[in-house]
């Protein structure tokens, strides 16, 4: 590392890694940024995470119907 002429009048102050508080706005910063992140996100998350749920529930409705006193009686010809 090269260093050039000293210059007049600049002064450079550091801080001990002691002494810095390394938690400072780190709950601030972890709400906005994982709202930013989540928000350029959510269109690829967001409707395969619905189609799911809309499915899981249609299957499961599906399901409890096929299995009443209603559903038996209407499909146990098909059952054979």
């Amino acid at each position: 590392m090269r260093r050039g002429a000293k210059q007049k009048g600049v002064v450079t102050f550091g801080l001990s890694a002691n002494r810095q508080n390394p938690f400072a706005g780190a709950a601030h910063d972890a709400i906005f940024n994982t709202f930013r992140r989540t928000k350029s996100q959510i269109f690829y998350w967001l409707p395969p995470m619905l189609a799911g749920y809309y499915l899981l529930n249609w299957a499961t409705e599906r399901n409890h119907y096929l299995n009443s006193k209603a559903g038996r009686a209407e499909f146990a010809d098909e059952e054979e």
